[in-house]
């Protein structure tokens, strides 16, 4: 936890490297067409849409936005991580 602590602040100071920043967005993507291909990741989509008016899924759109992601964007949104507080579970203990 306190190695997640100091990663997590260092990329709230630093930000995080571009080559990083550039291959999760690239695997993001890949991964979200896959999925596209899917039966259930359409029902999904649809059931957001009509309970919760999300918009239907648009491969172009959808790349537009994850390469717009910026590095001050994961600062921003990291700004309202407490790294403070972290709690441990166990969701699959051994006996």
């Amino acid at each position: 936890i306190s190695e997640l602590r100091e990663i997590l602040n260092d990329i709230k100071a630093n930000g995080v490297k571009e080559s990083v920043l550039e291959n999760a967005k690239k695997a993001k993507i890949l991964s979200i067409k896959r999925n596209a291909q899917n039966a259930p990741f359409w029902i999904s989509n649809l059931l957001g849409h009509k309970l919760y008016e999300f918009p239907i899924y648009n491969e172009i759109e959808y790349e537009k936005s994850i390469n717009s992601i910026t590095n001050d964007d994961i600062k921003e949104i990291l700004k309202v991580v407490d790294t403070g507080n972290f709690f441990t579970a166990i969701l699959n203990p051994k006996n």
